[in-house]
């Protein structure tokens, strides 16, 4: 029973972890190094990771994510969208994960 009991209490702590992290998606492409995404919450100035889902395996597939560059909000569309222009050499790819940092 007390394994149980903490087995349930780490699973709840594993998941409250990455419950706070909020994940958008880069929705259109405006040119090389500026896109327009979807995330809510942003204003002008905020800092945004961009992130990659990287699968490997010859089987089964692991997948992971990988952090492959970082924006900043340049313009606030509305309370969903927000344009952002891409820090570095770094060329835009529709479908990245964006998280805020």
């Amino acid at each position: 029973m007390k394994l149980l009991k903490l087995s349930i209490a780490l699973c709840l702590v594993g998941v409250s972890a990455f419950a706070g992290v909020p994940q958008g998606r880069i929705t259109n492409k405006i040119d090389s190094q500026n896109a327009e995404i979807a995330l809510r919450g942003l204003k002008a100035g905020d800092k945004v990771n961009l992130l990659q889902q990287v699968c490997e395996g010859p089987k089964v597939k692991l997948c992971h994510t990988e952090k492959v560059g970082s924006a900043v909000v340049s313009k606030v569309i509305d309370s969903d969208r927000s344009e952002i222009r891409i820090e570095g050499q770094q060329p835009v790819k529709e479908n990245l994960i964006i998280e805020k940092q």
